[in-house]
């Protein structure tokens, strides 16, 4: 049942994280990235990415030249790199 629900979170996650369904930059709109990261849009999400390598999401840590501290943001490791992300709206 567990695994069921982590399924459907996940599910849920990446329906409200499409940010650019056709997987091109042009979609992320209104999307800013501070000084030390570059706009992508992977796996159909616009990130502000850094070149820091990842395993998992708590490998990606703000350092002194890249923060994801904003409320609206979080880190995640999505293909081996560590990105910045807005946090899906779930239940608001």
């Amino acid at each position: 049942m567990k695994i069921v629900a982590l399924f459907v979170a996940l599910s849920v996650y990446v329906v409200l994280a499409s940010d650019c369904p056709n997987n091109n930059i042009s979609e992320c709109q209104g999307i800013q990235c501070g000084s030390n990261f570059h706009l992508e849009c992977v796996q159909q999400i616009c990130t502000c990415s850094t070149n820091t390598g990842c395993v998992y999401n708590s490998n990606c840590t703000n350092t002194a030249d890249h923060t994801c501290d904003d409320n609206n943001r979080m880190w995640i490791c999505i293909d081996s790199r560590c990105r910045c992300v807005r946090r899906p709206n779930v239940g608001k």
